[in-house]
């Protein structure tokens, strides 16, 4: 009887298709949550002292838009004893500070006073090595039948270092993202092929590299894992922790991650 009750339900599905109604479940709620986008990046030839932080709030899932987190009282310190402020543009949730000083190996801490609660970050300012080179393919990918460009630089080898790359182009809105370290490749020279789908002569490719800290390159890797997860059969993705911390309600920690970096950056059109 029950097999006979699906067959009816899929008959009618499928003579009746404009009669389908969206059926939205109700889902559970839980409080919001502060979302921290605080990437202080200091492109090389830069003074740097251009700075924003976003905060926004988490949503229902039916909800249209992101919430912006209004009201906040954000400044940065730095072990010099200096304090930059950063000051909303009025009602967007972009925190903005014009006299950041970045210095390298230098350990930053990011205060935010927000509802009552009182939120804290801290990362250092790590060098980032220099581009040795960066080239077109013209027989690129898997068929060897695409563009694309390889950027080639020199690991220091006197250490463990953790690299984050992110590339764009003019005709897509998003970003690729990778990060890598150089656990097998000490002292050598990385050579990093870019690759992407219907990329053609006249397009431009941008992108930047920045030397990380292993807590940002954890953070990351966990990330992107879950982002190109798409096996339906797969667990409940974990909570992704960055390196902010709520002081007053340790329970309610907040998302994102509080970065200080210095950046490479270079863009390329394809010929």
């Amino acid at each position: 009887m029950k097999k006979l009750k699906y067959i009816v339900l899929f008959v009618l599905i499928t003579l009746f298709p404009a009669c389908e109604d969206v059926v939205e479940l109700d889902l559970p709620t839980s409080p919001p949550v502060l979302v921290i986008d605080a990437a202080l990046d200091w492109e090389v030839g830069t003074d740097g002292s251009y700075q924003v932080i976003r905060l926004t709030t988490t949503a229902p899932y039916y909800d249209e838009g992101v919430p912006v987190a209004t009201g906040a009282v954000v400044h940065v310190n730095d072990e010099s004893g200096n304090t930059f402020d950063f000051v909303e543009e009025i009602a967007t949730g972009n925190y903005i500070c014009m006299d950041f000083l970045p210095q390298l190996n230098e350990k930053y801490t990011l205060h935010i006073q927000y509802e009552g609660e009182e939120y804290i970050a801290e990362e250092t300012l790590l060098p980032t090595v220099e581009i040795d080179e960066v080239k077109q393919i013209d027989d690129a990918g898997f068929l060897q039948d695409q563009l694309g460009i390889e950027v080639s630089f020199t690991d220091p080898g006197d250490k463990d270092y953790f690299y984050y790359l992110d590339m764009e182009t003019n005709i897509r809105p998003l970003k690729e993202i990778s990060v890598f370290d150089n656990e097998f490749s000490k002292g050598n020279q990385f050579n990093i092929d870019i690759t992407f789908e219907d990329i053609e002569v006249g397009d431009r490719i941008d992108f930047k590299l920045l030397n990380i800290s292993k807590q940002y390159y954890d953070f990351m890797n966990l990330l992107l894992e879950q982002a190109d997860n798409g096996n339906p059969f797969s667990g409940n993705p974990a909570k992704v922790n960055g390196n902010c911390y709520n002081q007053t309600n340790p329970e309610n920690r907040p998302l994102g991650y509080f970065r200080v970096a210095e950046t490479r950056s270079r863009s390329i059109i394809l010929e």
